[in-house]
């Protein structure tokens, strides 16, 4: 191919003239394929009727039937003249410049297949290329645009040189910004800014060719910094920028508008001065308002988003997503804007994620992150970018779900952007920071000490080249003191430990004042942390203590990492300052609210449930080390049951809020159900949240009903107490304490003889046990009751005698923790015939309860009397080796006991629709089935007929009338080890259902003995209330079968 060697400094690239083949063009020659692409190209009626047109067209016909030679005559020449001539491009028409550039450019093959020079064609195609480019890039041929990239600035320097127009000069400098943005060549900024500096000199007299060139030089210095972070260019657009906004008239206010926006955005990020991102979304908003250009919308939409990073409003990122989405639905997947928007929208949803914990959010982010690497051609300058993104989503969804492929996947991709980043671009520092973050992932999932290596190097690497200036230093910088803390810690090294402080003192220094500085905070909190306990130096641990507050205080910063920063700071003052201590925790759970709340999705709500475990149960023991018991029982039900809370608080008694506003009532309704049992998307799901919010508070409004909804506070918790003492056993990693409510007083009992590994080990062994139905099964039993008697339920049953002045009486155990799996009920030396305490506990009904406001709402809602008059009646024996062979008979016995055949539903009846029709119009409910309980509360199940009823499904029941649920299946009542705070399964299930009364099992049970119970249970029911009657039974069966607890000591009763 020919080259253009005319002109001094000119790009000197071999040009490939070759059009790319398309399915249809196999055989012909590139002439021809050119010849056949310029069918499509469209010029006005008026026009194409005209004699040059019509000329050129068969000219094109010719070429692509093979006659070379047909654009080749002094004729065609004549031909694309006048056609320019007739109708030369406008600002709102090309005209016929698009068919003329397609014939000089086949013009150009026809001439290389034929042997001839081609040079001064290419120009000519280069030339008109040019201009047509600058009218509108999206006509020009794509095989072209590098052509006119590469060769068009010198022509259209000459050609100013030529005329005078310096005018032009602003065209050429344009077209060296997108030869830089295509090829990454900084010299061709570099030429850009001379002649855009050169224009401004020589146009003083102002008017649109100064306002033309300094639109132009601010992006160009703006694309200078984004791609060297150097900070003269970009101080030097603000300049340029603050002439413009001064000098600037209405109509080119848009234009002005659009670079504020993406200006004030740049230095935000370099800088770190939230007041530039207040500029930039006011400008961008503005612009947007004045021509609604996609780059404007793009710009405006990026610069929300960052603000909302800074002060976590989350209309900012609403408004981000929304704007970001609806740009890249309006762009066409081929254009070659679509995968930079792809990515923006995928780092919007990761924000999302990141702040809600939504997984859907998550998913979504990688879909559009991954979609936007696979349709960027290798090579382009923008890949890098788009592959760290995606790492460090895959990262998170690593985190969250586990996948090992995607935490490989996340590094393989982080390996190639920074291996084709160049070493001095702005961007390669966030690709090394991102690919060590990785690689200390690895570490924490795996123990790899390789990991933890290339952890350390790859980040002071990126520590070492990046923007010393930039927000993102910080950042980077705070990631590699984390790294160091970990090495540290493992290698027991006191010089890295030293090291670790005093990088990540750099980074708060970096970003101080900065509303983005509660990593780098709870970075340095953590290694002063370890500083102290290893070195006992008082000042270590002020320091600690201060910068983990700070952390946990950042509002912007993500809930998670402030909850995590506050329940670290609650474990370093624990035994310093309880009260601190006790503060700091209650400050984790109102962040934690956000991680549970309506707009989370259900994985994300466990996930977080699952991180912060034992948070409510650690602040509650240093509230109670403080004498603080009113925040120690406040603790305690905010941060445990969060579910159930969920569920009551969309089951609230509307009857006052129907008097008042029906339509307002049936609004919560529709809403609660909604929130409780739908799957729903992220958007909808938040729509969703924010009517019921709405709707909560148009509640709070009425007179009388200001706390709807809310929790219940202390003098409301003692007052549950009035039908009888509550004890919640609070177990934690300090102490374990029985704190009891009666109606007057909140005591603390401390249990000295219990831990929390006493507990944990109790809760394995009985599980154990149960499961593997072994031969010593009954004498492990055995251990734990006696054991569980002594630690626990004796003592307690003793101080409640004394608090009370009652011998006996009814009683609710709130256990928290493993405890939650333990058959406190049954507690108790049952092999001792002498036992002296059999009369005590025998005194003592004893239920359960979630919460103390689980058991408020079962009481408003239970029936003065016990209502079983229709009943419904559910047998599954199921099949082969697990047949419950007593199944039916249970069932009948229970029907008779009764004295009402209810309706029945057995063996291949009870299915899951029926089951699920006939529970709104009965009063109460006997199952005889096997039940299986998951690490997902929600999806716990009861096995029927054809299928599973889970607890999803019955948390969208609601009985009319409901009493009793009698569940004598297996593990009912078993919450769990991983969420055994939430205390959701099979048994609270029906309860939030409405059933207030509700028998369950914490363990599997024997066919034979469930009929047995079963049988008792129902006998006593008519002199006693459900509880008594469990109680009775229980008594008795371990009386008669003091030798094998694991047959009656399961079963336990949850309500009022």
């Amino acid at each position: 191919m020919a080259r253009d060697d005319s002109m001094e400094g000119e790009d000197r690239t071999v040009i490939d003239w070759r059009p790319v083949n398309g399915p249809l063009d196999a055989g012909l020659r590139p002439a021809q394929v050119v010849a056949r692409r310029s069918r499509q190209v469209r010029l006005p009626p008026a026009l194409e009727a005209s004699r040059e047109a019509s000329a050129l067209r068969e000219r094109l016909v010719a070429a692509e039937a093979g006659d070379p030679g047909a654009l080749l005559s002094a004729d065609a020449r004549m031909e694309w003249t006048g056609l320019r001539l007739r109708h030369p491009p406008a600002e709102t028409d090309p005209g016929g410049l698009p068919l003329v550039v397609m014939a000089l450019w086949c013009r150009v093959l026809a001439g290389e297949q034929t042997g001839q020079d081609t040079a001064d064609d290419e120009k000519e195609t280069v030339a008109w290329g040019t201009l047509l480019y600058g009218w509108d890039s999206s006509l020009v041929p794509p095989e072209l645009v590098d052509a006119v990239l590469l060769r068009g600035p010198a022509l259209l320097v000459e050609a100013a040189e030529r005329t005078g127009d310096i005018a032009v000069l602003t065209d050429a400098a344009r077209l060296l910004r997108h030869r830089f943005e295509r090829f990454r060549r900084e010299e061709s900024l570099t030429r850009a800014q001379r002649l855009l500096e050169r224009v401004r000199r020589e146009a003083r007299g102002g008017g649109p060719h100064t306002f033309a060139a300094s639109v132009e030089l601010v992006q160009v210095l703006a694309v200078r910094f984004d791609h060297t972070g150097e900070a003269l260019a970009l101080e030097r657009a603000a300049v340029v920028l603050a002439d413009l906004e001064r000098g600037s008239s209405p109509p080119e206010r848009a234009a002005v508008t659009e670079l504020g926006c993406l200006v004030h955005r740049l230095r935000y990020e370099l800088h770190g001065d939230p007041a530039d991102l207040d500029r930039a979304v006011d400008a961008g908003a503005e612009s947007l308002r004045l021509t609604g250009a996609p780059s404007v919308r793009n710009n405006l939409a990026l610069a929300q988003w960052q603000r909302f990073v800074v002060r976590g409003e989350r209309g900012d990122l609403d408004d981000a997503i929304r704007g970001q989405s609806e740009l890249l639905a309006a762009t066409a997947p081929e254009a070659s804007a679509w995968p930079g928007r792809a990515a923006n929208l995928a780092a919007m949803l990761h924000r999302a994620h990141r702040h809600t914990g939504s997984l859907d959010y998550l998913d979504e982010a990688v879909d559009h992150a991954a979609a936007a690497v696979g349709r960027t051609p290798a090579g382009h300058p923008d890949l890098g970018g788009f592959r760290s993104n995606l790492a460090v989503m895959l990262r998170d969804r690593f985190v969250a779900q586990g996948a090992d492929e995607d935490l490989l996947l996340a590094l393989e991709q982080l390996r190639q952007a920074v291996t084709a980043t160049p070493a001095g671009s702005r961007h390669h520092a966030g690709y090394l920071a991102n690919l060590g973050a990785t690689h200390a992932l690895r570490h924490r999932a795996f123990g790899s000490v390789a990991d933890l290596d290339a952890a350390v190097q790859a980040l002071f690497r990126a520590a070492d080249s990046g923007v010393a200036e930039s927000v993102h230093h910080a950042a980077r910088i705070a990631d590699l003191a984390e790294a160091l803390r970990t090495k540290a810690g493992q290698s027991d090294s006191a010089v890295l430990l030293d090291q670790a402080v005093e990088t990540a003192e750099e980074a708060v220094a970096a970003i101080a004042g900065s509303d983005e500085a509660g990593v780098s905070r709870l970075t340095l909190g953590r290694a002063l942390a370890d500083r102290w306990q290893r070195t006992g130096n008082a000042d270590d641990l002020s320091a600690a203590r201060a910068q983990l507050a700070d952390a946990a205080d950042a509002e912007s910063a993500p809930p998670l990492q402030r909850a995590k920063a506050a329940q670290e700071l609650a474990r370093l003052l624990a035994g310093h300052d309880w009260s601190a201590s006790a503060a700091a925790a209650a400050s984790a759970l109102r962040s934690f609210d956000a991680l549970v709340d309506h707009r989370v999705d259900r994985p994300g709500r466990l996930r977080h449930l699952a991180e912060l475990q034992g948070l409510a149960r650690d602040g509650a023991a240093a509230a109670l080390a403080a004498d603080d018991r009113e925040l120690a029982i406040g603790l305690l039900e905010q941060g445990r049951g969060v579910l159930i809370a969920q569920a009551l608080q969309s089951r609230q008694d509307l009857s006052a809020v129907r008097a008042r506003d029906s339509a307002l009532a049936d609004e919560l309704v529709v809403l609660g159900h909604a929130l409780a049992v739908g799957e729903l998307a992220a958007r909808d799901r938040e729509a969703l949240a924010r009517r019921w919010e709405a709707a909560l508070g148009r509640v709070r409004e009425i007179p009388g009903q200001g706390s709807f909804g809310a929790a219940p506070g202390p003098a409301e918790l003692r007052a549950v107490a009035q039908a009888g003492p509550i004890v919640h056993v609070n177990v934690s990693r300090y102490r374990v304490d029985a704190v009891v409510l009666t109606g007057s007083v909140v005591d603390v009992l401390p249990l000295a003889a219990l831990d929390a590994d006493a507990v944990e080990t109790a809760a394995a062994r009985v599980t154990e046990a149960t499961s593997a139905l072994s031969w010593g099964m009954n004498d492990v039993l055995h251990e734990v009751l006696q054991e569980l008697w002594d630690a626990l339920c004796g003592p307690v049953l003793r101080r409640l005698e004394e608090l009370t002045g009652r011998s006996g009486g009814q009683m609710w155990w709130v256990p928290s923790g493993a405890l939650a799996l333990l058959p406190l009920a049954a507690a108790g030396l049952h092999r001792d015939a002498s036992d002296g305490d059999r009369s005590l506990r025998e005194r003592w009904v004893m239920s359960l309860a979630p919460t103390v406001r689980a058991l408020r709402r079962q009481r408003e809602t239970a029936a003065v009397r016990l209502d079983t008059t229709r009943p419904l009646v559910v047998a599954v024996p199921g099949e082969g080796d697990t047949r419950l062979r007593k199944a039916l008979a249970e069932a009948r016995e229970v029907a008779s006991a009764l004295g009402s055949p209810g309706l029945p539903l057995l063996a291949e009846e009870a299915t899951t629709a029926a089951v699920t029709a006939a529970v709104p119009e009965c009063t109460s409910a006997h199952l005889a089935c096997h039940a299986v309980s998951e690490p997902d509360p929600l999806e716990s199940r009861l096995l029927l007929a054809d299928g599973s009823l889970t607890v999803r499904d019955l948390l969208s029941l609601r009985p009319a009338s409901a009493s009793l649920a009698f569940l004598s299946a297996c593990t009912t009542a078993d919450a769990g080890r991983e969420l055994a705070d939430e205390a959701l399964h099979i048994a609270t299930a029906f309860q939030l259902s409405g059933y207030p009364h509700v028998i369950g099992t914490l363990w599997q049970v024997s066919d034979d003995m469930a009929l047995r119970m079963a049988r008792s249970v129902y006998a006593s029911l008519a002199a006693a209330p459900p509880a008594r009657a469990l109680h009775e039974t229980v008594c008795a069966a371990s009386r008669e079968h003091a030798e094998s607890p694991f047959d009656w000591a399961s079963y336990v009763h949850l309500g009022p």
